[in-house]
């Protein structure tokens, strides 16, 4: 039996983004028969010493704390606590069959090479969720020109000189967003076989959509008016995601629309997207982090769905808001436009200045939504159908915006079984394992 060892750093975007990949992967997995998982949580402030729950007999949790003393962080320390993880694990990794370790983070270099010197039979993949040149410089590409990556000298240098390294080492490459491929085999150099594209893949709704009444009920037990339009993003509150253009967009259609409110879900910076708006401010909703079992209850009351980012790859916040049919705003930046097309959703272009910044236009997002405010019914959102139902002072079919839906290329089911054969056929090159994993 194939055993996977599932990779998550307790880092920021692990509660939504990659959290929720790791879970729909994990449940996608265990659908077939020959393979075993165990998801390893490190660096946990949560946990006090090594916690095992077994969840079945092909499913283990295993939570590792911090460092009980606080430390410099550098590369020695990193090093440290790699050599002290794998300690740890040991009685797990020492136990029989092919094994697979799964990073979600270049991050984990240090943790990579302590699992490939001492156990060399495992096969390494590295996924790609979000690429340092992202943060680093807020989705400007334009500043990758003229660094040296291969003799880095400044923090950014370094930063890039060590997530080459990680894709450089690794057995190979996922990543979730074509155009990421061009970027690892130009500037990175790494071989383009190496590189395998799967998609985030999500599973089917459990429940049937909600009526208009049932979803009215639910927004009262909530805490909002059955009557109140919900805007809802999903994900950090800070600027990279747009969210301060976001809610200065929103405070702008206040007036016109008395019966809305912009609900934020997620943690971050409240304050730096609160000083965007200078009035209605009794109309934003921060709710905080909120578990995914308790998630569903605000996809199936939302009216609009909106991922306003100046960049992403592939991210779970549209795959929900698809599979709950919710109306999107979204910006048109590499990744999204690879999941849907113009007819799907509502593509807000992204503001570029000379030197290659990217910005979220505040005008183009708040025209965005007034025009589907001011054309549809309060409420009207007939999910089964996929469209969202135009107010009788419109002129229809022109002002009917469809919803999204999902290609079978972003379903658990492809995304599993995509795994599984990149898994066996990885494990096929290093020991010349043959397994059945039908």
């Amino acid at each position: 039996m194939m055993r996977l060892f599932l990779f998550r750093s307790n880092a920021r975007g692990m509660h939504y983004g990659i959290g929720t990949y790791l879970r729909t992967l994990t449940e996608a997995l265990l659908t077939h028969p020959g393979i075993e998982v165990f998801v390893v949580s490190y660096m946990c402030g949560d946990v006090a010493e090594l916690t095992e729950q077994r969840i079945s007999d092909r499913q283990t949790m295993l939570s590792v704390p911090a460092p009980n003393q606080p430390f410099e962080p550098g590369e020695a320390a990193d090093k440290r606590y790699a050599a002290a993880l794998v300690r740890i694990l040991e009685p797990w990794l020492a136990q029989e069959g092919p094994k697979i370790f799964n990073f979600n983070s270049a991050l984990a270099l240090p943790l990579m090479q302590q699992l490939r010197a001492q156990h060399s039979e495992g096969a390494s993949v590295g996924v790609v969720h979000i690429a340092a040149w992202q943060t680093l410089f807020e989705g400007n590409s334009a500043k990758l020109q003229g660094l040296n990556v291969l003799e880095p000298r400044t923090n950014e240098e370094y930063t890039l000189s060590l997530e080459r390294q990680f894709y450089q080492e690794c057995d190979r490459i996922v990543t979730v967003a074509r155009f990421m491929k061009p970027f690892l085999t130009d500037y990175y150099g790494i071989a383009g076989e190496k590189i395998t594209f799967i998609p985030n893949g999500i599973a089917p709704a459990q429940k049937p959509p909600l009526s208009v009444a049932e979803r009215q009920e639910l927004k009262l037990r909530l805490g909002f008016g059955a009557e109140e339009r919900i805007i809802l993003y999903v994900g950090r509150i800070d600027e990279q995601k747009g969210v301060f253009a976001l809610a200065e967009a929103f405070s702008r259609i206040c007036a016109s629309h008395m019966n809305v409110r912009l609900v934020l879900v997620g943690e971050g910076q409240f304050l730096g997207c609160l000083s965007r708006v200078h009035r209605m401010k009794g109309r934003l909703c921060f709710t905080g982090f909120i578990p995914a079992e308790e998630l569903d209850d605000y996809f199936q009351i939302a009216d609009v769905g909106i991922l306003p980012s100046l960049f992403e790859q592939c991210p779970y916040t549209l795959l929900e808001m698809a599979r709950h049919r919710i109306p999107l705003i979204v910006s048109q930046i590499d990744g999204p436009t690879e999941m849907f097309g113009p007819d799907e959703c509502r593509f807000i272009p992204i503001r570029i200045s000379g030197d290659g910044t990217p910005a979220i236009d505040v005008d183009l997002l708040s025209s965005a939504l007034e025009e589907i405010l001011s054309h549809t019914v309060p409420g009207a959102t007939d999910r089964a159908s996929g469209k969202h139902a135009p107010s009788p002072d419109t002129a229809p079919p022109h002002n009917t915006l469809r919803t999204p839906s999902l290609s079978e290329t972003f379903t658990a089911r492809h995304m599993g079984a995509a795994y599984l054969r990149l898994y066996q056929e990885l494990l096929s090159l290093k020991k010349n394992v043959s397994l059945d994993i039908a």
